[in-house]
């Protein structure tokens, strides 16, 4: 028996209920899609996952997948397509920050500055062009339009927690920055 049929003869068993044909193929084609995985994504942990959830995919929908002459074809793309699932989300999530699509700058002349100094307005210039773009315009919102948590998840359209976390990190970039004991609030 050639190593294709035997691939395809444990694809069948597979789609048939037979969890050790599953596990033959993921013994089989682990390190190859592993290592693929790792080359899209460069994580360690977002490879491994890939190709966990592919293999758990398998058995949770192996009832609705086809017969494939070439199962490790098969599953590559399979560890691609669940690559790119798992950096969009995680993007999706590293991008929050970058999400408004407002530019919105916060000028220090616009801020009541217990210190007026150009110094103190060029520190505090450079810690606000330091926020991403959400966390300014929630900024913007919160201290200029005195919105509070729940009208500005509204008004931005995601969730309250949301709102909190951006601003405990703009308040954290501005803390670090020594700008807040400049600021009268």
């Amino acid at each position: 028996m050639t190593q294709k049929n035997k691939q395809q003869n444990l694809w069948e068993a597979m789609l048939q209920g037979d969890l050790t044909a599953l596990e033959q193929l993921y013994a089989l084609f682990h390190a190859d899609l592993y290592h693929y995985a790792l080359k899209l994504t460069e994580q360690v942990d977002l490879a491994e996952d890939a190709v966990q959830d592919v293999f758990v995919d398998l058995w949770n929908y192996r009832k609705q997948l086809p017969l494939v002459n070439a199962p490790k074809f098969y599953l590559i793309r399979s560890v691609r397509n669940q690559c790119l699932k798992l950096i969009k989300k995680q993007n999706r999530f590293t991008d929050l920050d970058n999400a408004s699509p407002f530019e919105i700058l916060i000028r220090p002349e616009e801020l009541q500055l217990k210190d007026n100094s150009e110094a103190t307005k060029n520190g505090l210039a450079i810690a606000m062009a330091a926020l991403s773009p959400r966390q300014r315009e929630i900024m913007y919102l919160k201290f200029y339009n005195n919105l509070d948590y729940e009208e500005l998840a509204e008004v931005l359209d995601i969730n309250y927690q949301s709102v909190v976390n951006h601003i405990h990190k703009a308040m954290i970039k501005l803390r670090k920055a020594a700008v807040l004991k400049h600021l009268k609030y």
